[in-house]
C-alpha cells in the first residue's frame, strides 16, 4: 500500500513538474511486466533535469531503479511512422496510460 501511494505521488509530481507531457506511458517495473524495454516513457516539451531529480528521487524511495524513456513529439510522431520497432515493443507490453493528450490507442 505504501509503494502504491509513492506511486501516486511520484506520478503527481510529474504531470505538475515535467513540462507539457502529452503521453505519460507507465510499463515494466509499474506494470509487473518483466519483458518490457523501459518502465516510463514520456512524450512532448518536457524539463529532462526536473525528470532526472524526480526519478532519482523516486528510486531511492522504492529501492530500484526506473528505466524511462523521453521523447519530443515530433520524433514519437516520426518513430511512430516508420513503425520503430522500441516503440512497437513499449505498446506490446503491459501498459497503463496515465497522459494521452495524443489520442494513442
Amino acid at each position: 500500500k505504501a509503494q502504491t501511494l509513492g506511486e501516486e505521488h511520484f506520478i503527481k509530481q510529474l504531470k505538475e513538474r515535467a513540462g507539457d507531457v502529452k503521453l505519460l506511458l507507465l510499463s515494466g517495473k509499474f506494470t509487473n511486466d518483466k519483458a518490457a524495454q523501459t518502465d516510463m516513457l514520456l512524450i512532448g516539451a518536457l524539463h529532462e533535469r526536473t525528470i532526472a531529480k524526480m526519478v532519482d528521487e523516486y528510486e531511492k524511495e522504492c529501492g530500484f531503479p526506473i528505466r524511462y524513456t523521453i521523447m519530443a513529439e515530433q520524433e514519437f510522431q516520426d518513430r511512430r511512422h516508420i513503425m520503430d520497432k522500441f516503440l512497437y515493443s513499449v505498446f506490446e507490453a503491459n501498459h497503463v496510460k496515465v497522459v494521452n493528450l495524443l489520442g494513442v490507442q
